[in-house]
């Protein structure tokens, strides 16, 4: 899904945990995998293309939903912050967590095991849909509703 709707489901995270920005960053932070990926391939210096691949459901780079968005990346994550961090660690987990939920529901793709590619979860909803514009819609009215 896009930004927005993991940023949304971030609130809802921080607002249950008690630590909103943390929920926040964490939504938005896993997706950094894409950008090594758009480096890679002179993504990043060409607005058009950025835009173009970022609004597609297919990952012509195999790679775009990396380690971070990965089964294996989660339980690293979540181990670590555990450990280390275990005031946060909650709030981590559970953003990383909400975070591949969201991208398993949209239809791009979607390798849960990855490197291994043998498992591409598409989901119900269309990337970058009017659908996914009601995912949002409906999560920042479940925002409003824990936070005022």
């Amino acid at each position: 899904m896009t930004l927005p709707t993991h940023l949304a489901l971030g609130g809802i995270i921080g607002a249950f945990t008690g630590r909103p920005v943390l929920a926040l960053v964490i939504s938005a932070l896993i997706d950094v995998d894409h950008l090594g990926v758009y480096y890679r391939h002179g993504v990043l210096s060409d607005p058009r293309l950025f835009w173009k691949t970022a609004t597609q459901t297919n990952d012509p780079y195999d790679g775009q939903r990396g380690h971070l968005h990965s089964v294996f990346g989660l339980t690293l994550v979540a181990v670590v912050s555990w450990l280390a961090l275990p005031i946060y660690a909650a709030t981590i987990s559970l953003s990383h967590l909400g975070h591949l939920v969201l991208d398993a529901l949209d239809s791009a793709d979607y390798w849960p095991l990855y490197p291994f590619q043998k498992i591409n979860l598409r989901g119900p909803i269309g990337f970058f849909s009017r659908h996914e514009v009601f995912v949002f819609t409906a999560l920042i009215a479940a925002n409003l509703i824990l936070w005022l």
